[in-house]
């Protein structure tokens, strides 16, 4: 009995905060098929966005903890199926597609002590910060401390670790790593090389990490 009311009374305790009312509002919302779903979300869920902008579109099955630290502009779409886990803070420009499946992390678990449990460590937060028009390709899981640059297309199924990634950059593989860009392939693009912040096939790994404070 008193384990049922210990869980009776959390349950209580949620209800009366924000987010506690918006994670059961969720469960709900959360399957609703069509675009009316799609539209019912978005309209729900924008308010408790830190910022969202004209024309949000959520589809089935999104997931959140944090999402008070997410802020989107115009024209997103976030997919069937997404996760984001927003404590260290999302940002994602306008006209960004996020496939289905694509999980956004930006903490993770402190681990420099051998001998202290996992648990005792606590967690370290990094940003990720997506820019505007950006393919995020289904499957994907973006990791703490990202920087997507504006145009940018991550392939299915990518991993993209901690650094910084060009404008234009096409990215893919687990750990994933710079491929190409898009404006070499543009009808009337000037030649890459001429263009600044653009990298050919350069390992993120050599890109210089992200300096966002905790």
């Amino acid at each position: 009995m008193g384990t049922y009311l210990k869980t009776f009374g959390l349950f209580l305790r949620s209800i009366f905060s924000k987010l506690g009312r918006l994670q059961l509002k969720a469960v709900f919302y959360r399957g609703l098929p069509g675009e009316y779903g799609i539209l019912f979300r978005s309209k729900a869920f924008a308010k408790y966005f830190g910022y969202a902008g004209k024309n949000l579109r959520i589809y089935e099955g999104f997931r959140f903890r944090n999402l008070h630290k997410v802020m989107v502009g115009e024209n997103v779409v976030i997919g069937i199926d997404n996760f984001f886990q927003a404590g260290g803070n999302i940002e994602i420009g306008s006209e960004t597609v996020l496939g289905p499946g694509v999980k956004i992390w930006t903490q993770n678990q402190k681990c420099q002590e051998l001998l202290t449990p996992y648990r005792e460590q606590g967690l370290e937060y990094l940003k990720v910060k997506i820019g505007q028009n950006v393919w995020i390709g289904p499957d994907s899981l973006i990791m703490p401390g990202v920087n997507v640059g504006d145009g940018c297309m991550v392939i299915a199924g990518s991993l993209v670790d901690r650094g910084e990634y060009p404008p234009y950059s096409i990215i893919s593989g687990n750990p994933a790593c710079i491929i190409g860009n898009r404006m070499g392939n543009a009808s009337g693009a000037q030649n890459p090389s001429q263009i600044p912040g653009i990298a050919m096939k350069a390992n993120p790994r050599d890109l210089p990490f992200l300096n966002i404070p905790r």
